[in-house]
């Protein structure tokens, strides 16, 4: 059996469908091309400031809750490969 033809048939839907999907670009402000020009010569462009530099102090933080004291590892209980749930875990949070 000749594959060809389901084969183009599957590209050519796959197109169709595909390029259905996406409008056609217009403005996002309903604005001419001409009006858009004025718009933006009117603006006043201002260079965003650099961002901060990484913090200084990167150490692990302590936080002590009376409510959810750290308990060592229980012979049944699960750990998993998340680091944020296995912290939750270990003070003893229930989701």
């Amino acid at each position: 059996m000749n594959l060809l033809f389901p084969t183009l048939l599957a590209i050519v839907l796959v197109d169709v469908f595909a390029l259905s999907g996406f409008p056609a670009y217009g403005s996002l402000a309903g604005l001419s091309g001409a009006e858009l020009d004025q718009v933006i010569l009117s603006l006043d462009y201002q260079a965003p400031k650099n961002p901060p530099g990484p913090p200084n102090d990167t150490s692990a933080k302590l936080v002590n809750n009376a409510a959810h004291p750290w308990r060592p590892l229980r012979k049944n209980d699960i750990r998993g490969p998340c680091p944020g749930l296995n912290t939750l875990a270990s003070h003893g949070v229930r989701l």
